[in-house]
């Protein structure tokens, strides 16, 4: 039987023991849902865990669409050079368009990474944005 809790913001979370994570759905903005993650390698969450876990989920609110114009400074001229054809080049707002958030992952150590569906720009890969302790963004790639 999996290992769940019920918590105000946060809502249902399931312990994954294949993960060793706990995972939810959340609501980003409006309609918009997405898998958030808190990695940690045992079926219990303190209430410290819980706290930052909130607190991310708070930055990723207030910051995704800052996420998605950092993605586009590192992935929109890749895309536009080796991925597109001519007539399928985008400009920044269309490139920003077509990547949806996906999922968040919590690392113990703070930090966490971001996942984005990239709306079919990279064959179905997976865009990643790594995201440091102190909420900076680090690294931005393509998964894949």
């Amino acid at each position: 039987m999996s290992k769940s809790l019920n918590h105000p913001i946060l809502g249902k979370l399931t312990f994954n023991r294949d993960l060793d994570w706990w995972e939810t759905k959340v609501t980003l903005q409006d309609e918009l849902s997405i898998d958030l993650c808190i990695s940690v390698d045992r079926p219990e969450l303190t209430s410290q865990e819980l706290d930052r876990a909130v607190e991310f989920l708070d930055w990723a609110r207030k910051n995704e669409s800052d996420c998605r114009e950092w993605i586009a400074d590192g992935l929109l001229d890749i895309y536009n050079d080796h991925w597109a054809e001519e007539e399928d080049c985008l400009d920044r707002s269309g490139f920003i368009e077509r990547i949806m958030p996906q999922s968040l992952i919590l690392n113990e150590d703070g930090s966490g990474i971001w996942y984005y569906n990239d709306g079919d720009l990279f064959a179905g890969h997976t865009i990643e944005l790594f995201i440091e302790v102190d909420k900076s963004l680090s690294e931005v790639s393509v998964a894949g």
